[in-house]
């Protein structure tokens, strides 16, 4: 770290003579992209490579003239990696590591340093090699797990994580990284500790602000999150990640002015924060004025710089805000380029997912998901709404949850999480009772009083026989759409969690649809009819009243007026569907396809499909 490195002034350590500042130390260059942030200690970050030029020196007299050439390379590999030259640097790093083999951390530079220009799959060997070399490289933990991370090894890149954190409890990011894997997957509880030990750990007062604020915030309680995030901002105006959880806080509760104000207070101060922009085209439709911001990302997007991540997020922007000014080839160039990069990161295994849907159907036999006499009636709060993603599943939530007795628990992971390990055991009752009162007691952790309480993971269609099976009281509500406007809209959305980045490929999509229609028609041959009801989102959109009425009826309830105006409903939205949540039904999004039909390929046979899921 570079607190332990010798004063400016002092001797070099590499024996050259001259004063340290004059020699391996350097000053700090320009800002560090967002998305390489928790890449202390390593690539973009002084005071990596001083290191191991002193640990290279701790070695005989007969090889100092080696360790000296060594931290030479060292050193002029620092300088390029803080100007941002990060594949420059790489000769240097490979010669300083050809002279002193075995010093795992010249291995976990490289690491860091090909994660961030050359993208995790050419990171992985050289932290595996550093660690192998040196178990003890709590950095090289951290950086393995965000390589993992970008590979979609979530559960791999969870141990790196806490590895990372148990050799260095004072490593923050370390359990920011935690937190954040923890918190998709809904294990809300254990993601907030991870955030208050990331705060615990902060080097500043406003740092330690900011991580308690994440805390809050996945604890739902958004009012002490907003007021410690002020509090942040007071102390620290600078940090930008403060401004940009602020913006985030004020986007999901629907007040899209304040948060459009803190996003572009952020890319005024940093013009390429690909993470900043994307997060402003979330938040507002973009209009002529936007020009000029629109050429600035675009320059920015096209440095080689940028990380494949904060490419792949300015794309995503792009294409969105080029999309809202009608010009849909620009806009479809940008959603291309976005999912080149996505598409890459996790590409569809086809012959898996046929395997993986053969074993479902083959689990949950005709006759096996028959209602039970001695059904629990808590089962009865629980109302699961599923489908495909960007098939209005958060739409029907909101009409749902604006209901004075309903309360919205939003994207549960629990059963994705829980689900695989239950089949593989067989899905018996000795499994899933324990599964079914822990999911109970975290429906009471939600809201103890309400009638009803919504789960809108729409994965949790892959899980509906165990859901059958572990709560057969529940309601299950499968929301469908058109099938090729749900596919451009899966195309066009970025969706955070790495497991769904096969998203980005035409032909994948198409494949998965077809196993989900296949899919469907077999849970609705199988589930009693009286606890599933399927609900057209154009259906919903064209009349609203109708369709509203029969959901409310479905799930037990009384009718309540204020279901028909979802956009009034002020709970905090944290999907993809935020901003689109917050407006009147509205029905531009119907029939979006026919913008985009001369670049659409293999998605066109979706067109032509008449029967849907």
């Amino acid at each position: 770290m570079i607190k332990t490195l010798p004063g400016r002034n002092d001797p070099c350590p590499c024996g050259s003579g001259r004063k340290f500042k004059r020699c391996c130390a350097l000053a700090p260059g320009p800002s560090v992209p967002p998305e390489l942030a928790a890449l202390k200690g390593g690539a973009g970050t002084p005071g990596s490579a001083p290191g191991s030029v002193r640990r290279a020196l701790a070695v005989p007299p007969a090889s100092r003239s080696r360790q000296r050439e060594a931290s030479l390379h060292l050193a002029k590999a620092t300088r390029l990696r803080e100007a941002g030259r990060f594949a420059e640097s790489l000769p240097h790093l490979g010669r300083a590591a050809s002279l002193d083999p075995e010093n795992g951390q010249i291995h976990a530079d490289i690491g860091t340093t090909l994660l961030a220009c050359q993208g995790a799959e050419a990171a992985l060997p050289s932290f595996q090699r550093a660690i192998r070399l040196d178990p003890k490289l709590s950095l090289a933990h951290l950086h393995l797990g965000l390589a993992l991370l970008a590979l979609g090894r979530e559960s791999a890149a969870l141990a790196s994580f806490e590895r990372a954190a148990a050799l260095a409890p004072d490593l923050a990011d370390a359990h920011l990284q935690r937190g954040a894997l923890l918190h998709g997957w809904g294990m809300m509880e254990a993601a907030a500790a991870a955030f208050r030990a990331a705060a615990a750990a902060a080097e500043s007062p406003a740092q330690a602000l900011r991580e308690t604020a994440r805390a809050l915030k996945t604890e739902d309680r958004n009012e002490e999150a907003e007021a410690a995030l002020r509090r942040a901002k007071a102390l620290d105006p600078a940090d930008l990640q403060i401004s940009e959880l602020l913006g985030q806080l004020c986007s999901e509760q629907g007040r899209f002015a304040e948060a459009e104000k803190e996003f572009r207070s952020v890319l005024a101060r940093d013009p390429g924060r690909s993470s900043a922009a994307f997060q402003l085209f979330q938040t507002i439709k973009a209009c002529e004025a936007d020009r000029p911001l629109l050429a600035e990302l675009e320059a920015h997007a096209a440095r080689p710089e940028h990380t494949p991540i904060g490419r792949m997020l300015l794309g995503f922007a792009l294409g969105r805000a080029y999309e809202q000014l009608g010009d849909y080839a620009a806009a479809m160039a940008h959603f291309d380029a976005a999912n080149a990069i996505r598409g890459a990161i996790a590409p569809l295994d086809p012959a898996m997912l046929k395997r993986d849907t053969d074993r479902l159907i083959a689990a949950f036999p005709p006759g096996s998901l028959a209602a039970e006499a001695d059904e629990p009636e808590a089962d009865e709060r629980a109302v699961f709404i599923l489908g495909l993603p960007r098939s209005g599943t958060t739409l029907v939530e909101q009409i749902l949850s604006s209901h004075r007795a309903v309360a919205a628990g939003g994207e549960i992971g629990f059963w994705g999480q829980n689900g695989p390990d239950a089949l593989k055991a067989g899905a018996s009752e000795a499994i899933l009772a324990p599964l079914a009162a822990e999911y109970r007691a975290h429906l009471d952790g939600i809201d103890p009083a309400a009638a009803r309480i919504t789960d809108k993971n729409p994965f949790n269609y892959i899980w509906i026989g165990l859901l059958r099976r572990a709560l057969p009281r529940a309601r299950i509500v499968h929301v469908r759409r058109n099938p090729i406007d749900n596919a451009l809209s899966l195309y066009t959305t970025y969706l955070s969690n790495r497991r769904n980045y096969f998203f980005g490929n035409r032909e994948g999509l198409v494949v998965y649809h077809e196993n989900y229609v296949r899919l469907m028609d077999h849970w609705r041959r199988v589930l009693p009819p009286e606890r599933f009801l399927e609900i057209d989102y154009e259906a919903v959109v064209e009349d609203r009243e109708k369709e509203t009425r029969r959901l409310i009826a479905f799930c037990g309830l009384p009718w309540d007026e204020a279901c028909l105006y979802p956009e009034e409903n002020r709970r905090a939205i944290a999907t993809a569907s935020l901003w689109q949540a917050r407006q009147p039904v509205y029905k531009g999004s119907i029939g979006r396809w026919r913008n985009y039909a001369e670049w659409l390929g293999p998605l066109l046979r979706l067109a032509a499909e008449k029967e849907r899921a």
